[in-house]
């Protein structure tokens, strides 16, 4: 019985499985690319919020804030979404 290689396609498909139902780093570039935009738009959101309040000091405040908020949020978000994706790859395997 001869087994066929494997293509890159396929490893770096079976590693995002993993990544996305046990754990690891995403290594699809629309997660990478829809995790960057929330948080530069997390970061953008949160420094105007914080202008508001104390121009210099609160504008780093909110900046951070708001980094950290939309990665916590942004990640979930893709967290869920992975497990869908594996749920309908075994479901179209099973």
């Amino acid at each position: 019985m001869t087994h066929k290689p494997h293509s890159k396609h396929d490893a770096l498909e079976a590693y995002n499985t993993v990544a996305e139902t046990v754990a690891g780093p995403s290594l699809r570039w629309k997660d990478n690319l829809i995790q960057a935009v929330c948080v530069i738009g997390g970061l953008l959101l949160g420094a105007g919020i914080g202008t508001l309040f104390d121009f210099p000091i609160g504008t780093a405040i909110g900046a951070v804030a708001g980094m950290v908020a939309s990665t916590l949020i942004s990640g979930i978000v893709l967290m869920v979404l992975g497990w869908v994706r594996a749920a309908r790859k075994a479901r179209n395997i099973g």
